[in-house]
């Protein structure tokens, strides 16, 4: 049984080791995957046999399956919420913004949280790092009388 766990240990380095080269702090939520496993298959093991002193290849073998699975589950459902750091939480963030609410103007844009707690320079750098990363479109787009054009945000 212990050979089961020791296995898991190993696809589950692996899988942190995936998780951590794709960047975004998600490898975290793995690294107690194996004590819950153990955890699960000493429940599993009197669930099946009260009275045993050790547990069981079943046992084991469903507990294992299940961490995995629901550890599977919790990073899949994660992705795009947790960053690395708050620049790229407020990326993220602004592009949700913008995916809804494409055409958005800027000065609608910088209306909103978390735009609306930055300054100017800070929201700059967003939209830059985001036009960079060919994620969204600004377009200019003329006003009907005598002003400024407008810029309008979209997701690309």
């Amino acid at each position: 049984v212990l050979s089961l766990f020791e296995a898991m240990d190993e696809r589950s380095m692996e899988r942190r080791i995936v998780l951590d080269n794709e960047g975004g702090g998600l490898s975290d939520l793995l690294t107690r995957t194996v004590e819950k496993a153990m955890r699960l298959s000493l429940v599993c093991q009197l669930a099946i046999d009260p009275d045993s002193d050790a547990i069981g290849e079943a046992a084991a073998n469903y507990a294992i399956a299940y961490a995995e699975y629901c550890d599977d589950r919790l990073v899949e459902s994660s992705r795009g919420l947790i960053h690395d750091n708050k620049f790229e939480n407020t990326k993220k963030e602004v592009l949700n913004i913008i995916t809804k609410q494409p055409g958005i103007k800027r000065a609608d844009l910088a209306r909103k949280s978390p735009f609306s707690g930055m300054r100017l320079k800070e929201r700059e750098e967003v939209i830059k790092a985001l036009e960079d990363e060919e994620v969204i479109k600004i377009v200019k787009e003329k006003s009907n009388g005598q002003g400024r054009p407008s810029m309008r945000h979209y997701p690309r």
